[in-house]
């Protein structure tokens, strides 16, 4: 009998993620997989996500639509009920859960009650924000780590994980781009109306939720300085974390300007094509930490999103004023040495080979009562 494995999408970010992942588990004649489909994707700007899913087919699709409108904490406790009556339902025999969001917590503590092995992916990594909190606790429940590098493990052990519990695998996210589909770059930009010949700003800016009052007046300190570079940009919409209305407001304040492209979302592969082509990438993003080293692509990395984060030389950070990100910029274009020194640069996340790794552990991972007691200390190998 295969083993069943759960696992849930709540936004854009951790589906691009995920897929290799996804796609190894339906490739194994020894796994079946379920796939919660939940938060960002039924937002009406993301509604094309829902449609790659579907599309992908890589298991069946279980579908939690809480409201919009409501609360991160009041979704979290819708989730926290229909998680429960699901996981009765379909009884995995293993939870796979990536990153720290909101709703990848929900479904840990409802894994947890119903005595099922919980492996997490990136526990150990560090943002400087409420998704801390998030991954700290999600690792708490975790019965398996698998840690995208060296930094990351070496948290874990110091909050006292036991070390027969961690294993280094990469990123994820690596094994999108040594798969990915190249759009050649005239082809990419026309179907944006944008120019291949011209230098291109990429702009993903997130909310931090500790400074979610802030969140609309740091996107205008950043518009302000795309306006004193007047270089094109291409702008994506940021997550549905508290304060993204008032960042999605400010982006919409400057539709007017020819010279700015609005897209808020540009799916997986056309999004990691545009990584690959744009001169700097700006924001706050991960994927300036975790994928543009693949590509030599300067990162203008903004506040405090990705505070002490692993890093490659390809990031220059900055704070929230205009002037310092418009000089961060101007360096990341024009300074020749800073240039020379990013295109030589390795990226300390993985190889592109995670997803291999995770379903192996998946497949050999021994589900004993060891497993489930992380509060008794033992040196089993449960791999």
């Amino acid at each position: 009998m295969k083993r069943k494995i759960l696992s849930l999408t709540g936004s854009r970010s951790d589906y691009g993620i995920m897929t290799p992942v996804f796609s190894k588990i339906k490739q194994s004649p020894n796994l079946s997989f379920d796939l919660v489909v939940t938060g960002m994707h039924h937002q009406a700007n993301h509604s094309i996500d829902i449609k790659e899913i579907v599309a992908q087919r890589f298991g069946r699709l279980y579908y939690l639509n809480p409201h919009t409108l409501l609360s991160m904490s009041s979704m979290s406790g819708y989730l926290l009920k229909k998680l429960d009556f699901l996981i009765n339902k379909i009884q995995p025999d293993i939870i796979l859960i990536q990153g720290d969001r909101f709703e990848m917590l929900a479904l840990a503590i409802a894994a947890s009650y119903h005595n099922i092995a919980i492996v997490h992916m990136s526990g150990g990594d560090f943002s400087g924000s409420i998704d801390d909190s998030i991954r700290n606790a999600i690792s708490c429940f975790a019965h398996i780590h698998l840690t995208t590098c060296s930094l990351s493990s070496q948290r874990l052990l110091n909050r006292s994980e036991q070390k027969n519990r961690i294993i280094q695998v990469g990123e994820p996210g690596l094994d999108v781009i040594a798969n990915m589909t190249r759009i050649p770059k005239r082809e990419l930009f026309l179907k944006y109306q944008l120019n291949h010949q011209e230098p291109l700003i990429l702009l993903t800016f997130h909310p931090v939720t500790t400074e979610s009052n802030n969140s609309k007046q740091y996107m205008l300190n950043i518009l302000s300085g795309i306006d004193e570079l007047k270089i094109p940009t291409l702008i994506t919409y940021p997550n549905s974390d508290l304060g993204y209305k008032g960042i999605i407001e400010a982006i919409d304040s400057f539709k007017k300007y020819s010279y700015i492209k609005i897209v808020p979302t540009l799916g997986s592969t056309d999004y990691l094509n545009f990584l690959s082509y744009s001169s700097v990438l700006v924001g706050n993003t991960s994927s300036g930490i975790i994928e543009a080293p693949s590509f030599k692509t300067p990162f203008v990395n903004i506040g405090t999103r990705q505070i002490n984060r692993l890093r490659a030389n390809n990031v220059i950070d900055v704070g929230y004023s205009s002037s310092e990100i418009v000089a961060a910029v101007k360096k990341a274009l024009y300074d020749q040495d800073f240039r020379l020194e990013v295109s030589k640069c390795v990226n300390p996340y993985g190889d592109g080979t995670t997803s291999t790794k995770v379903v192996n552990i998946l497949e050999k991972l021994q589900i004993t009562p060891n497993l489930f007691s992380k509060w008794i200390y033992n040196n089993d190998s449960f791999i």
